[in-house]
């Protein structure tokens, strides 16, 4: 025969029980799943990634508790598959599902002619003056990449737009570029059906100057430390990092 102190124990465990489930189904989301703070998340493209701007993305996040892999190919983007590819290079690499999220950053190198391939042939090329055909195809690119991220695990995509420090003609075609990304990256859909999230540190009110680029190309530690400044809340939260969470320590990234 249950003791009494037996009883109430098994009534306070049965009241535990029924408060989780009705937490779940008013919130549609466990406690345990509430209570999971990212530890790692991917940082690929090209060679801002090794960069100040790359390094700064590293040393913020680690303050809130994220630590960045960093994955960097120089002088790589998406219109040049012959030279490196990135979507055949991600497939064949580690799965990403164990990261909070992958953020990708780059687009410097894809102010040219694309240049699309069979296998290991160039099937055709599409010409940087042949706007609207380059700008489709380069959309294209963009979502399929996205996709890609996503087949190999990717939990969330957080698209960072290339800085555009520079002036003059280089500048000119990257907006391009940029325009083209902004709207195909917003397209890409992980996990279900989470968007990615296109993030743009430039601003039209207050570009970046001279002083804060090494080449009008790449960003500066004073470019980069602007550019955080930006968006940074932008891309903890995109990560699904929320406010207050506690910080693991760890060493300086530099």
């Amino acid at each position: 025969m249950m003791g009494w102190g037996a009883r109430r124990r098994r009534i306070g465990l049965r009241l535990g029980a029924a408060l989780c489930l009705l937490s779940v189904a008013l919130t549609g989301v466990t406690p345990s799943a509430e209570a999971t703070t990212p530890g790692t998340a991917v940082l690929l493209g090209s060679s801002s990634v090794g960069g100040h701007l790359g390094h700064t993305l590293l040393r913020e996040l680690a303050t809130v508790g994220v630590e960045v892999v960093l994955r960097r190919r120089s002088s790589t983007g998406l219109a040049r598959p012959d030279f490196y590819d990135w979507p055949r290079s991600v497939s064949r690499g580690p799965e990403l599902g164990g990261h909070a999220g992958v953020m990708v950053l780059l687009g410097g190198n894809d102010t040219q002619p694309i240049r699309l391939m069979r296998g290991q042939r160039r099937v055709r090329a599409v010409r940087w003056e042949h706007e609207e055909a380059w700008r489709d195809t380069y959309a294209g690119l963009v979502r399929a990449f996205g996709q890609t991220l996503c087949e190999q695990g990717a939990r969330r995509v957080v698209w960072l737009l290339p800085p555009n420090p520079g002036r003059g003609a280089w500048s000119e075609r990257l907006a391009r570029v940029r325009a083209v990304q902004r709207e195909a990256a917003s397209a890409i859909r992980c996990a279900g059906d989470i968007p990615a999230v296109v993030i743009d540190g430039d601003a039209a009110e207050a570009p970046f100057g001279r002083d804060e680029t090494s080449d009008g190309i790449h960003l500066n530690r004073a470019g980069a430390s602007r550019y955080w400044a930006r968006v940074g809340a932008a891309i903890t939260r995109a990560l699904g990092v929320r406010a207050g969470d506690p910080p693991e320590a760890r060493g300086d990234a530099l």
